[in-house]
């Protein structure tokens, strides 16, 4: 398993890639870049590490129920379907915006809350 990284900003995007061991690509050459990553990634990591320590924090997995993830709930635009409208029926351009800033509202609340997974579904329904 390589890692591929692009620094953006001083800030580090991974890109994972599997590449089955048939595939033999010859050496990974580490650039530049590619070092100044892992140093930024390994210094981070050691100064999480010692913030822990010092708080006597144990990190821990978020774990959610399955089935509460794969629940889906009714909101902003399903709640209009719901409420005697066809669905694919056309909104009204005022009402709609006013969805979609409640739907935005509500998205941010998730992503602050860290429920990442209710912000993506509240997204890909603005969208």
């Amino acid at each position: 398993m390589y890692y591929i990284i692009k620094i953006l900003n001083e800030s580090i995007v991974f890109y994972n890639i599997t590449i089955n061991i048939e595939d033999n690509i010859g050496e990974l050459t580490i650039t530049g870049s590619m070092k100044r990553a892992f140093e930024i990634t390994n210094y981070r990591r050691a100064k999480q590490e010692a913030f822990n320590k010092a708080h006597n924090i144990v990190p821990k997995s978020v774990s959610r129920n399955v089935e509460q993830e794969l629940k889906i709930e009714s909101s902003g635009l399903s709640q209009l379907y719901e409420s005697g409208r066809k669905k694919g029926a056309k909104i009204p351009k005022s009402e709609r915006e006013s969805i979609i800033k409640e739907l935005k509202k509500q998205m941010l609340a998730a992503a602050k809350n860290l429920e990442f997974e209710e912000a993506a579904r509240l997204r890909d329904e603005i969208a």
